[in-house]
């Protein structure tokens, strides 16, 4: 049997409480729903962008 999938979420926000908060938000979600996910928090865009230019990143999804 294979092990599950982790999901991995990168959350970006210049506002650390907003954040921290939302990084919460997101883990309990997944303890609820018995998921694997590991949660970056990136507080400047810019750095993000660099990730997603050396490709490691497969999918972006940006909410106002």
């Amino acid at each position: 049997m294979k092990g599950k999938t982790m999901i991995r979420i990168a959350v970006v926000d210049d506002n650390p409480g907003y954040a921290r908060q939302m990084r919460s938000f997101i883990e309990r979600y997944a303890t609820e729903r018995k998921e694997t996910v590991e949660t970056d928090v990136f507080l400047d865009g810019l750095f993000l962008v660099e990730i997603i230019r050396r490709g490691t990143i497969s999918f972006l999804w940006i909410s106002r």
